[in-house]
């Protein structure tokens, strides 16, 4: 309901030249940072995504179209530098604004396709043209070889949101994995976008390495909230930017996210990431999803229960050799069969792949080749 309101508020809220207001209410001045307002229109999708609510979606997209507007096509593809009123983009050190700039824009640009295709509105082929156009002038101007920078100094933040756009190709993962393990420019902010990064180049390791290094001194902190920066003496004491981990836990280690809008279809993919024993209760749109592993020596065993509503697939990590028992059975791969309940699809992306009924409990044990 909160992001709901947040929505709604900035779409009766926007600037009368067609900015989107950082914060609303404000009748007399205008508060623009514009990387911020460009990740919000990615949150306007997943906001739908998640939770199914498509009564957002009409103002949403009004906003979005009027919005990227303001930003014009440079002659060699790239965006003219939109200024709005604080060009901000993150906490920390050594932001890469261009490259966060277009990454955003980028990102933006594709999410709004997705908010009027859902919405039923018109102008989603204009929108996906322009990205396709922007992401052939991203790689020529600020690919290296080695990562995304538009100068001499590699930034964490402007790699992540490359990735998590979608303007990355897969050939370039094991570079930017690269500059992940020893760059460390981000605020909490941005740090949440590193870690999606690396769950998406599928390194969810090393997203839990850099959750304990870089949020291990605010966890074990004994206060109650989370810190705007690195440091509980700077910034504010209490800032919800900082709870990326939270969301990267749910979606990328107990591995529940929707497939399509509201869970209608969703994902369960659990993935211990390094860790010992996961042990999580997801809330969603159609109820709550259980998710438990544990890690004991060649073996790791899965307990999952799916919601009592929506469409469920399940995938556990398992090599081509890997044995496979789901329930007292043994999963022979064959498609459609039923192993203890489950319906097998197929091994494919090292793991294997099960159609789960809703409601009931299912168990899984994956022993690894000797």
């Amino acid at each position: 309901l909160l992001i709901k309101k947040g929505i709604l508020s900035m779409a009766a809220w926007q600037h009368k030249d067609g900015a989107m207001q950082t914060f609303v209410p404000d009748m007399i001045g205008l508060a623009e940072l514009p990387l911020q307002n460009l990740a919000g229109i990615t949150g306007f999708y997943n906001y739908y995504l998640f939770t199914g609510d498509a009564s957002v979606l009409p103002a949403a997209y009004k906003l979005s179209l009027s919005y990227l507007s303001l930003w014009k096509k440079a002659e060699d593809g790239l965006v003219v530098h939109h200024k709005g009123t604080w060009d901000w983009p993150d906490w920390g050190v050594a932001a890469d604004y261009p490259v966060l700039e277009n990454a955003w824009y980028y990102y933006a640009l594709r999410s709004a396709a997705e908010i009027g295709r859902a919405a039923g509105l018109g102008g989603s082929e204009i929108l996906e043209s322009r990205a396709a156009s922007l992401k052939e002038a991203f790689d020529k101007a600020y690919w290296d070889g080695s990562a995304y920078a538009s100068g001499a100094l590699y930034d964490d933040r402007a790699n992540a949101v490359a990735v998590v756009s979608g303007l990355a190709s897969k050939d370039k993962y094991p570079a930017v994995i690269e500059i992940f393990k020893s760059v460390y420019n981000s605020s909490p902010y941005m740090e949440k976008y590193v870690l999606e990064a690396l769950c998406r180049m599928d390194r969810p390791d090393l997203a839990a390495a850099r959750i304990r290094k870089r949020y291990g001194e605010m966890a074990r902190d004994r206060g109650t909230t989370l810190w705007e920066v690195w440091s509980e003496d700077e910034g504010t004491a209490n800032h919800a930017w900082s709870g990326g981990p939270l969301v990267i836990m749910q979606r990328y280690f107990a591995g529940v996210s929707p497939l399509t809008a509201g869970y209608e279809s969703y994902l369960i993919k659990p993935d211990l990431a390094g860790l010992r024993r996961i042990d999580a209760v997801v809330p969603t749109a159609v109820g709550p999803v259980s998710v438990k592993a544990e890690k004991r020596e060649e073996a790791v065993s899965y307990t999952v229960t799916p919601a009592e509503k929506g469409r469920a697939v399940l995938a556990v990590r398992a090599a081509a050799d890997d044995a496979v028992t789901a329930g007292d059975e043994r999963v022979n791969d064959e498609p459609r069969k039923t192993y203890g309940g489950l319906i097998f699809l197929k091994r494919e992306n090292g793991a294997a792949w099960f159609l789960a009924p809703a409601g009931k409990e299912y168990r899984i044990t994956v022993v690894k080749k000797q």
